[in-house]
């Protein structure tokens, strides 16, 4: 899309360190942390949040009761967390594999593991949090024309498709396909909201048909590992962060 909407990567900034200064961890945590949006899904009443970690690194979090879903997505690396009580399953999609990490175990896997595919989907139909994170996300009702979408669908294919129910993945090509529909492939001079919305999702449809065409070209344990949604995650939250901005609903 236009390079004002696209995510250029950028070098990390060196901080330096003032002995005189100290400065808590959870304090360098609240600066960095800005709330880009939020909203409350009127299916399942759970509370959705989207903030700004980095000069190009997003937190989405879904929480309702002791079920949460957190994606922290960044440059290199794509860190999901499945909580549910005390169950709690972390997946961490790298350029060399993912990480899979629960209460009792680290295993990592790459694209030469042997028997890998059936290992990691016992693990992910094993966990407690998978399933009950995927009953939340399943009786979501989102609006129409809400720039959350993009990255939502996505996350809840991602988790109905662990439980064997691939009616998310079906939704979320329905709703790309219609955006495509009804978006106007014009350039725009002077911009309002609704030309915000526009260029917005001329970005939502390009990451969703990348992420297709990566999810087309892949095997299933390629897939498994997670390195289609990164590509897509990343695109969809920055083009939510270029919307928010567009529209004036950031000072920054």
């Amino acid at each position: 899309m236009q390079t004002s909407i696209k995510w250029v990567v950028v070098a990390a900034l060196a901080i330096a360190t003032v002995p005189s200064i100290v400065t808590s961890a959870a304090a360098e945590e609240a600066r960095e942390r800005r709330l880009v949006q939020q909203v409350v899904d009127p299916g399942t009443g759970s509370r959705i949040r989207v903030y700004q970690t980095g000069p190009a690194a997003f937190t989405l979090e879904i929480a309702k009761d002791d079920v949460s879903v957190t994606k922290d997505v960044g440059l290199r690396q794509l860190v999901t967390t499945i909580r549910s009580g005390a169950d709690t399953l972390v997946l961490t999609t790298e350029p060399t594999g993912l990480i899979v990490r629960t209460a009792t175990e680290t295993t990592r896997f790459t694209r030469e593991s042997v028997d890998g595919a059936e290992r990691l989907r016992d693990i992910v139909r094993g966990s407690q949090a998978v399933r009950r994170a995927a009953e939340l996300v399943r009786g979501m009702a989102l609006p129409a024309k809400n720039p959350l979408n993009a990255v939502l669908f996505a996350t809840r294919a991602t988790l109905l498709a662990a439980v064997d129910d691939h009616a998310g993945l079906a939704e979320l090509t329905r709703t790309m396909t219609e955006a495509t529909r009804t978006t106007r492939f014009v350039r725009v001079v002077d911009e309002g909201p609704g030309d915000c919305w526009n260029e917005y999702a001329k970005e939502a449809i390009a990451a969703y048909m990348e992420f297709e065409d990566c999810m087309k070209n892949s095997t299933f344990f390629e897939r498994a590992l997670g390195t289609c949604e990164a590509i897509y995650s990343m695109r969809a939250i920055g083009a939510l962060a270029w919307w928010v901005k567009c529209v004036g609903l950031s000072n920054t």
